[in-house]
This record gives C-alpha cells, sequence and structure tokens, in this order.
C-alpha cells in the first residue's frame, strides 16, 4: 500500500515546493522593487538636502556681507558721534 501512495506523495510533495519556490521568487522581487523605490527616494532627498545646504550657504554669505558692512558702517558712524 505504501508503495502504491508513494508516487502521489512525491507528487505532492514536489508541487509543494515548486509552489513554495515561486512564492519565493514572488517575493524577493518584490523586495528588489521596494528597494529600488527605496533608492530612488533617498536619492530625492539627498538631491533636495544638498539644494538646502547650498541655500543656506548662499544666505550665510549674504549675512556676513551684510553684516560686514553693518558693521564698517556703525564703525564709520560711531567715530562721527565721537567727533561731534
Amino acid at each position: 500500500k505504501l508503495f502504491c501512495a508513494l508516487p502521489t506523495i512525491l507528487f505532492f510533495f514536489f508541487v509543494a515546493v515548486t509552489l513554495k519556490a515561486f512564492n519565493v521568487k514572488k517575493l524577493e522581487e518584490k523586495i528588489k522593487n521596494e528597494l529600488n523605490e527605496t533608492k530612488q527616494e533617498l536619492e530625492k532627498v539627498k538631491m533636495e538636502n544638498s539644494e538646502l545646504i547650498e541655500e543656506i550657504e548662499a544666505l550665510e554669505d549674504e549675512m556676513n556681507c551684510g553684516y560686514s558692512d553693518d558693521s564698517s558702517s556703525e564703525s564709520s558712524s560711531s567715530s562721527e558721534e565721537s567727533e561731534d
């Protein structure tokens, strides 16, 4: 009786292993797609961050130039006040 059932058991075992492998393959593809999407989002965020850093540096440069102009005008105005 066992020998008669052996081909059926092996067939179902083969089918189960094949389906499991197919599901693993699909899951692997899904994970790869999500990883690629995450990488693209990361690159987008890096680009935005670099743009923001450039804007901040430009603003800092403007502020530094403004402060140096203000300090020179303040020193000249304070020297004018001391002359009066």
